[in-house]
């Protein structure tokens, strides 16, 4: 029962996500801040869910969540990562704020992962 929750919570953020695409800074700035909350959420619960059956990537993402449950983020936090990340790596405007998001949480999650 945990699971089809969780699968469905799963589902649930991922339409969300794809209603806001976000495939560069332009595209993530062109969002609104309740759409940008939505496609963060999504991102960071795809980070989570997509390494099923990948050794690495399960290992990958036991770290994440060990890393988040001690340091919790809320949408907002997600968010203001995103933001941080494009502000910080002008490099990095023509990447997709997902990939953003991954950077961020690695560099916060670092030691975990």
């Amino acid at each position: 029962m945990t699971k089809a929750i969780g699968i469905a919570a799963a589902a649930i953020a991922l339409a969300i996500c794809s209603l806001a695409e976000a495939s560069t800074r332009r595209d993530w700035e062109g969002l609104t801040a309740d759409e940008q909350r939505g496609y963060a959420f999504g991102a960071y619960d795809g980070l989570l869910i997509f390494n099923a059956g990948d050794e690495y990537g399960e290992a990958d993402s036991a770290a994440y969540v060990a890393c988040l449950r001690a340091r919790p983020l809320t949408t907002d936090d997600l968010r203001t990562l995103i933001n941080d990340g494009y502000t910080r790596d002008p490099s990095s405007l023509e990447l997709p704020a997902s990939g953003i998001l991954a950077q961020q949480l690695g560099q916060r999650c670092r030691t975990e992962v």
